[in-house]
């Protein structure tokens, strides 16, 4: 056994161990010494973000064509995900008033160009971008959802209602909510139902404007009336008889 260690075979292998123990030694200072200056790195630069726009730029018409490559169904799905999650990626959040909503509508109309009989950009508009902070971007989304129901207004009408409702409860403003009111009460579909076609009435009621208010509803009721339940059409003569008395007090008020 003495002779075995001692042996020139045994040294040589002792050495080469020994080296090899040196080498892991010194891979694993360098791994140390590189973890170690990563994390100096990181924490050195961990205030600065990346400079990141919020929606991409809109390809052009024709290059929309090109990406499509046969599928433009699979190409709108692709895009309208990009659109609503636009501005939270990169570990933020981009909050809806930042955004900018010319932008925000031309994108809107190339989706609407990809596929026009979905529902998904018009409910995208209406419940995502329609709810931003800053109130004054609310008026374009209503005319792009009144835009949007205009190529498809027998499928689309009842988005109608809820470009109303924005118009209304969020930009506050009757005025604007007055013309998709109307837009609704200019279609003639049996589906329709009477309190959707009541509002521009209702509207301009509250725009102080009983005479429009009367002629809105009196019109409503001689050629739709016939449409509409017992009930709905004792409301509406109610309703006239109030802006029939409103006008007459106006009359006679000097």
């Amino acid at each position: 056994m003495l002779r075995c260690f001692c042996s020139p075979q045994c040294s040589i292998s002792g050495v080469n161990g020994f080296r090899t123990v040196q080498k892991v030694s010194r891979l694993a200072a360098v791994l140390v010494v590189l973890v170690c200056g990563q994390a100096a790195l990181s924490w050195s630069i961990r205030e600065m973000r990346p400079t990141l726009g919020i929606m991409p730029d809109l390809p052009h018409v024709q290059a929309v064509d090109v990406l499509a490559f046969g599928d433009s169904q699979f190409l709108f799905r692709y895009l309208a995900l990009t659109i609503q999650n636009a501005g939270d990626n990169g570990g933020r959040v981009t909050p809806l008033k930042n955004y900018d909503y010319e932008k925000v509508v031309a994108w809107l109309r190339l989706l609407d160009r990809l596929d026009l009989n979905s529902h998904w950009v018009i409910a995208m508009a209406n419940g995502y971008f329609g709810q931003t902070q800053r109130i004054e971007d609310v008026a374009p989304i209503v005319r792009y959802m009144q835009s949007h129901v205009a190529q498809q207004p027998e499928r689309k009408w009842p988005w109608l209602v809820n470009a109303v409702h924005l118009a209304r409860h969020r930009l506050k403003s009757d005025w604007v909510a007055l013309d998709p009111a109307r837009q609704v009460a200019s279609y003639d579909y049996r589906i329709m139902n009477s309190a959707s076609l009541q509002m521009a009435a209702l509207i301009l009621d509250d725009l102080g404007q009983p005479h429009a208010a009367l002629a809105e509803m009196t019109k409503l009721q001689a050629d739709r009336g016939h449409e509409f339940s017992r009930e709905d059409n004792a409301w509406m003569s109610s309703f006239i008889a109030v802006m029939e008395d409103r006008v007459a007090f106006a009359v006679k008020t000097p």
